[in-house]
């Protein structure tokens, strides 16, 4: 495995598709496409699945991103400090997180931003952990304790209206329990949104993707003040929506 190949897999897995990643990278789509088919042959695992509108990461994707996303930025932060001669101590700060569509734009938002972090502090490590509970069933490729540093902690995840008293936190955005569903659904259209009643909501089969035990609560009760049945808890994350959207078979998950 070459850093220079998990660099590639970690742009096509913030990216929708490979032709706008290789795009990124400012390299060839077969080059692109050759490195991650070297990268699966060689790991022994399939890392993207193909749909009409893309590539899509397997599970076992999001779990090698997390790993190798560690090892490319520590030996960042390591050029970058070396380079930069300086006598500064070393400060670490770790990014923690259990938002399941880290693949998507949150990822691609915290590489922009520790990018540009580390221009102006070389001697501030950043570190990412994103929380996905497959450490258990894949393993680890390296360790993620606090090292001896100075170290402080950014958490980004879900929080409820009442958790933020006494918090020192940040609010990104707000959202209200909506439905995700790739079949058409009764409701009435306002502005790129749809409205839908209670009684509409009540005829649909809901699914609860994996979530944090705290917000499953929140939707259960949600559905219980609405007098919506409660929906089944499905095996899949948020962020294996856009996979799920090509499916024939129709599906209505209520998600944050």
């Amino acid at each position: 495995m070459e850093t220079r190949q998990l660099g590639y897999f970690l742009i096509a897995c913030q990216q929708p598709n490979h032709a706008t990643a290789a795009k990124e990278l400012g390299i060839a789509p077969s080059t692109l496409s050759t490195s991650l088919n070297l990268l699966e042959e060689e790991l022994g695992i399939q890392l993207f699945r193909r749909t009409q509108q893309g590539f899509y990461p397997t599970k076992e994707a999001r779990w090698l991103y997390s790993e190798a996303e560690v090892i490319l930025r520590t030996m960042e932060s390591a050029q970058t400090y070396l380079g930069a001669d300086s006598d500064a101590p070393l400060l670490e700060i770790s990014i923690q997180s259990s938002l399941k569509f880290f693949l998507g734009r949150l990822s691609k938002v915290l590489s922009a931003s520790i990018g540009q972090m580390q221009i102006k502090h070389p001697e501030v490590l950043f570190t990412v952990n994103f929380q996905l509970g497959l450490e258990a069933a894949l393993g680890r490729i390296v360790g993620k304790e606090p090292s001896e540093q100075s170290h402080n902690s950014i958490m980004i995840d879900y929080l409820e209206p009442h958790q933020v008293m006494g918090v020192d936190c940040l609010s990104i955005c707000e959202d209200q329990w909506v439905v995700v569903s790739n079949s058409p659904i009764a409701g009435k259209q306002t502005g790129e949104e749809l409205e839908v009643s209670t009684q509409e909501l009540q005829s649909l089969s809901l699914i609860l993707p994996q979530l944090p035990d705290r917000l499953r609560a929140d939707a259960l009760a949600y559905c219980e003040r609405l007098h919506i049945p409660a929906p089944m808890v499905g095996d899949e994350d948020v962020g294996s929506l856009p996979r799920l959207s090509q499916t024939v078979e129709p599906f209505y998950f209520l998600v944050p």
